[in-house]
């Protein structure tokens, strides 16, 4: 967001100027942060605070300074830290990052399209998607979930996982649970919903179901889709990516 970024820098220079600070800004993508963060942990050099796309502090919690006096005071001035925050930011029960936002990924759908099929309000489970989905895209209406290298589609699919009870890695933060029976499910599941309420498009990006938006008056969605999950619909931030210090 070219924008936010002229404006950040802007901010940014006006605090550290207000606090006598030299600071210094690089704009990463947020896929090559990790490995970013990585090579700077092995030479021990580069910044010293960085911004996780949505996850890391587990990983890199060994190299991060503890920050729980800070978000004990956030905590107490904004009235405590969700689960989520926690689960993202803690480590060993000590704070090693501040969250500090999340986006809300909701399910939108075609009323007047659902409403042919008789769920006027919209699906309530996972399986309604896949069965009123299959209805709509027979007329000519499939659903619309990313599905490509980028964080909108596995925050999509991460919450069907989730609903089924898988997880990519165990409550003790080590344990690869990929093979567990929650996500064989789950993955049953991703294949009959993308083969019979999905289609395939043709794309620049490695994206295989429709995403864009701005196109009906009802949803915001193209006229293609008849459901489909969006982090530009809500537009609410309030807690967990986050930003975190390095130890030098």
């Amino acid at each position: 967001m070219p924008a936010y970024d002229k404006w950040f820098d802007q901010w940014g220079q006006e605090w550290a100027a207000k606090h006598n600070v030299k600071l210094t800004i690089d704009h990463i993508p947020h896929l090559n942060i990790p490995a970013k963060i990585a090579a700077e942990v092995a030479t021990q050099s580069g910044h010293d605070i960085v911004q996780m796309p949505g996850t890391g502090t587990e990983k890199f919690a060994p190299s991060l300074v503890d920050v729980q006096d800070l978000a004990d005071k956030l905590g107490k001035k904004y009235g405590g830290w969700t689960p989520l925050a926690k689960n993202y930011s803690e480590v060993g029960g000590r704070f090693k990052s501040i969250p500090d936002y999340f986006i809300d990924f909701p399910g939108l759908y075609r009323k007047d399209l659902w409403t042919e099929i008789g769920m006027p309000n919209g699906p309530d489970t996972w399986d309604e998607v896949r069965v009123g989905g299959a209805k709509l895209k027979a007329k000519g209406f499939p659903l619309g979930i990313g599905l490509a290298h980028h964080n909108d589609s596995r925050n999509s699919w991460r919450a069907i996982m989730w609903c089924y009870g898988g997880s990519e890695v165990a409550k003790d933060g080590k344990t690869i649970t990929y093979n567990s029976k929650e996500v064989r499910e789950a993955l049953k599941y991703f294949k009959a919903l993308y083969k019979e309420a999905g289609r395939r498009v043709a794309s620049r990006m490695p994206t295989a179901w429709p995403t864009a938006s701005r196109s009906s008056r009802r949803t915001r969605t193209r006229p293609s889709s008849s459901w489909r999950t969006s982090p530009t619909a809500s537009r609410t931030r309030s807690a967990p990516a986050r930003a975190t210090t390095r130890r030098s």
